[in-house]
């Protein structure tokens, strides 16, 4: 998903870190493909800026939020 201001990816899956990771590994997809981020530049640099949210643990998969900021791409 992607407004103004942010890109964010949501992600399902059980365990928690399952979710996180899932959330992660494509907003570094994104910033590869769309803004011309190497890998592990974007890997190291989301886990400093990036925000992440817990969106549910209801079901029996977690849901994670992962946002970063456009004004940081």
């Amino acid at each position: 998903m992607e407004s103004s201001e942010e890109i964010m990816t949501l992600c399902s899956a059980r365990p928690l870190e399952d979710a996180v990771r899932w959330a992660f590994l494509e907003l570094i997809d994104w910033m590869e493909r769309d803004y011309g981020w190497d890998g592990m530049d974007a890997y190291m640099f989301l886990s400093l800026a990036a925000k992440i949210r817990v969106a549910q643990v209801v079901d029996p998969l977690y849901t994670v939020a992962a946002r970063l900021s456009k004004s940081l791409l």
